[in-house]
């Protein structure tokens, strides 16, 4: 059986090592492929001592090769029945072929199988032994093994997998996960891989992060293409250990020790449920089998308070003082943690003396050192040293009248008046003028600064505001720099919201496939039950929760059907609607017929396995698709047969999810959100414009204070509902009367809504807006809306000039909002369209509502 080997090289000195370890292999036949990734400057092979049975060839495509495209060269090359990747700084022991040959046929159902790999350090000597058990729930968190160790079946080639060119970096790990979707992976007792801390392919080192900036993109994609998969078994993994870990506090031990074994089974190396296997041998006296599977669960996850703290109790146990003290300071940094910690280390005897312990470093600030004299407003003071580095007053540089701007000159900056530039963006944003914060930032570019804390400081500003290519930039600028600065968290968030798209997909596909094996399970399936029972968080009331008691209020006129609530029902929710409180104690919780969860964001909590459901309907309607997956997936290990069904609160987040599912818009109540008489009017001066939601900082746009006093700087008046995110923005400028800031709740919508004469909804650029509650309900009390942007969901049924306005930018809001202070005739034509459009959509809607829930349809 022909072995292939494939040496990605760029002709380094160590190539010549590698190929001596292939050319010592004790099995035949052998083939070696190199890929010259040099682009034709490769040197000569070395003169190797190849024995009979041994083939050598170098291939090579005439062009310089990135990693993924030298791996796809060697895979499309190989002859090999089985192959295997070694990097041209690794070695192989004599016997790794044949030693790795004798497994492949113990496990004849497997593409890949893999061993460990000695990890040598620069003076050639064994480190440690890395590799670990397969687990499909924890390969997406970082590599089980080094690929090197493995073989790889050819087989892998005719299924399609081939090296993404999209990931310079982690090109490997994906890889594996591509074949991870076909086979199971065998871990085998082999250690003959010879793992070199140099530097690698990548041209980075291995072993450190001196180089988070260059790791960091490609881990987030990584992650987010492969986030379907890794999401499903994560759960599954933390269900199982949260169901033994309820049968331990419901006193069956046994029962959870045996769950926790079987999860290890499924999961090898689940650190939740190794320190479950450990705890449970330890509280029955037996610290010596409880040691391996704690140390073990610390190793995976060294910074979980309660496994150290496990490990403590474990090493006072068996006597290891020194090692239990250690883990005891460790543990006592945790205020969680700190008195049974301080009481451990009380009972140990006391530490031989020592000298002091060094003073932790402080951490970096991510704000830039350089104070900016702005004025209240963001704007710089025309006291204020001018940025452009002159040494003059703003007022006599680029503040003058006749000087050009600021930004025009950014190009030409010092260093030094750079930093000044990007503390005077982070102070315009903080007052809410983030389109200035932005252009001031535009004209800039991340080397020509050489500070970290500055430099996050800029990416900081940029991701807030929704840039996130350029956040990206700054922040790996900041990284460059300082490989240990705050940064690399913050690069970490921005590249997985560039990669939210790739994620969602990957969860959706996986939703889909566990909905298909929820239809086809082989349990019976629940008999009919005729009654509809709605959940819902009603303990606060937002969006989905009216949504939830507008469609009680529809369906309980035409069928059976119960409103519950998660939680006690917040006091503004009618007593007459008759809202159940879930209670399992009090054994309080729906059985059968059909199931209503309205949100996908909410424990639906243990009760459902005692339930017998036919049917469940999950409101899809929030952008959460990991929180979507995660209760697919908990619906799955209920192990019971139902329909499953989705709706959503808009046909473009229908669209955007790729599932199927029934679209239902927010069943606005049109008897409550009733056009408005003009007697009702709060005040009288000036065209009101406004919006209500809640206090929250997504519902806000970054610029929206700006966008506020420009408007009222028009003469018009603004009137705000939860708007408390932006309060701290709009004070920093001059007091502005007209703008008034009403506290969320403190009067009923219908009430807020007919103080307005124009509702205007925007949100903040990391938000997307399903459907919108606010928007339906502006429409129904006949008020012209405007939305602003293309991330709400309900815009659809908006009309432009017709029944509402959807703009892009504020300029075009602003031209608008213009035309219907002007024009009352315009305010009531588009208003009362808008209330049309309301009153047709319920009337069409209701009937295919009915339809859903009870024919099925």
């Amino acid at each position: 059986m022909l072995v292939t080997v494939i040496v990605r090289s760029m002709g380094r000195p160590h190539l010549r090592d590698a190929l001596a370890s292939l050319c010592q292999q004790d099995y035949t036949p052998l083939e070696v492929v190199v890929v010259d990734a040099t682009g034709g400057r490769h040197p000569p092979l070395p003169d190797l001592p190849w024995r009979a049975g041994h083939e050598v060839r170098m291939v090579s495509q005439g062009r310089q090769l990135p990693r993924p495209q030298a791996a796809d060269a060697g895979l499309l090359a190989a002859r090999g029945e089985w192959l295997s990747f070694l990097d041209d700084d690794d070695q192989y022991d004599p016997d790794f072929v044949s030693a790795m040959v004798v497994q492949t046929a113990l496990h004849p159902d497997c593409l890949l199988i893999y061993g460990s790999a000695k990890i040598i350090d620069e003076n050639d000597q064994v480190k440690s032994v890395f590799g670990s058990p397969f687990n499909r729930a924890l390969m997406y968190c970082g590599p089980l093994f080094y690929w090197q160790t493995a073989l790889i079946n050819r087989r892998v080639i005719d299924l399609g997998c081939r090296f993404d060119e999209t990931l310079p970096v982690c090109e490997d790990r994906d890889f594996l996960a591509q074949i991870a979707e076909r086979s199971e992976f065998a871990f085998v007792p082999v250690t003959a891989t010879r793992y070199g801390l140099t530097t690698g392919t990548s041209g980075t080192t291995v072993g450190d992060n001196r180089h988070p900036e260059r790791h960091i993109p490609f881990e987030s994609r990584l992650r987010a293409k492969w986030a379907g998969s890794g999401l499903y078994h994560m759960r599954r993994a933390a269900q199982g250990c949260r169901i033994a870990v309820a049968s331990y506090f419901r006193g069956d031990v046994d029962g959870a020790l045996d769950q926790f074994k079987a999860l290890l089974a499924e999961y090898p190396d689940d650190p939740n449920a190794l320190h479950g296997v450990g705890r449970i041998s330890l509280e029955r006296g037996d610290a010596s089998a409880a040691l391996d599977p704690v140390r073990r669960a610390v190793e995976l996850m060294p910074a979980v308070t309660e496994y150290r703290w496990t490990l403590a109790n474990i090493l006072h146990v068996l006597g290891e003082d020194e090692a239990a003290r250690e883990a005891a300071l460790i543990v006592a940094a945790d205020p969680q943690f700190r008195d049974v910690a301080q009481a451990l280390l009380h009972e140990l005897p006391a530490p031989p003396p020592t000298s002091p312990p060094a003073k932790a470093p402080t951490p970096m600030s991510i704000r830039a050192s350089a104070a900016l004299d702005t004025t209240n407003s963001g704007q710089i003071s025309r006291l204020a040293m001018c940025p452009c580095g002159s040494g003059l007053r703003y007022k006599n540089c680029h503040g003058r009248a006749s000087a050009p701007g600021v930004v025009d000159h950014i190009a030409s900056l010092t260093p030094q008046a750079v930093i000044t530039a990007i503390n005077m963006a982070r102070r315009l944003l903080d007052a809410g003028e983030a389109t200035q914060a932005l252009d001031l930032l535009a004209s800039m570019s991340p080397p020509a600064v050489n500070d970290a804390p500055t430099s996050t400081v800029a990416g900081a500003i940029l991701l807030e505001c929704g840039e996130l290519a350029a956040a990206a930039r700054w922040f790996s600028r900041a990284l460059e720099i300082d490989p240990d600065c705050p940064a690399g968290a913050l690069l970490n968030q921005c590249t997985e919201m560039l990669n939210a798209t790739t994620l969602a997909a990957s969860a959706h596909r996986q939703v889909s496939v566990v909905r298909e094996r929820v239809a086809r399970m082989d349990v019976p399936l629940a008999s009919e039950d005729p009654a509809v029972h709605i959940i819902a968080t009603l303990s606060s009331v937002g969006g989905s929760e009216r949504h939830a008691l507008n469609l009680f209020r529809v369906l309980s006129q035409h069928m059976r059907a119960e409103l519950w609530s998660t939680d006690t029902p917040h006091a503004s929710v009618p007593a007459a609607l008759g809202v159940k409180t879930i209670a399992p104690a009090s054994n309080s919780f729906p059985r059968t017929g059909t199931l209503v969860l309205i949100g996908q964001y909410f424990d639906a909590g243990d009760w459902m396995a005692q339930t017998d459901f036919g049917r469940i309907v999950i409101r899809n309607n929030l952008d959460l698709p990991q929180m979507l997956l995660d209760r697919v997936t908990d619906l799955e290990m209920l192990r019971k047969r139902f329909t499953l069904d989705f709706n959503y609160p808009s046909d473009h987040h229908r669209k955007r999810v790729g599932l199927p599912g029934y679209v239902e818009y927010s069943l606005t109540d049109l008897a409550t959100f009733a056009p408005r008489e003009v007697a009702s009017r709060q005040g009288s001066s000036g065209f009101v414009v406004g919006r209500h939601s809640r206090d929250d900082r997504l519902k806000q746009h970054p610029n929206d204070a700006s966008f506020f006093r420009h408007i009222v700087s028009q003469r018009h008046r603004v009137r705000l509902m939860g708007a408390t995110p932006i309060a701290a923005a709009l004070a920093r400028g001059a007091p502005e009367p007209r703008i008034e800031i009403v506290p969320f709740a403190s009067e009923p919508a219908p009430q807020f809504l007919a103080s307005l004469d124009c509702f205007l909804y925007r949100a903040h650029p990391h938000w997307y807006e399903t459907g919108g509650n606010a928007v339906s309900e502006a429409m129904a009390m006949q008020l012209p809306v405007i939305v602003v942007g293309d991330q709400v969901g309900f815009a659809e049924l908006i009309e432009h000039g017709v029944n509402g306005f959807r703009v892009a930018t504020e300029d075009e809001a602003m031209t608008i909002i213009s035309q219907l202070a002007a024009s009352a005739d315009l305010r009531v034509s588009i208003g009362q369209r808008a209330r049309e459009t309301m009153v047709q959509l319920a009337a069409d809607q209701t009937q295919r509502t009915l339809s859903f829930y009870r024919d099925r349809a």
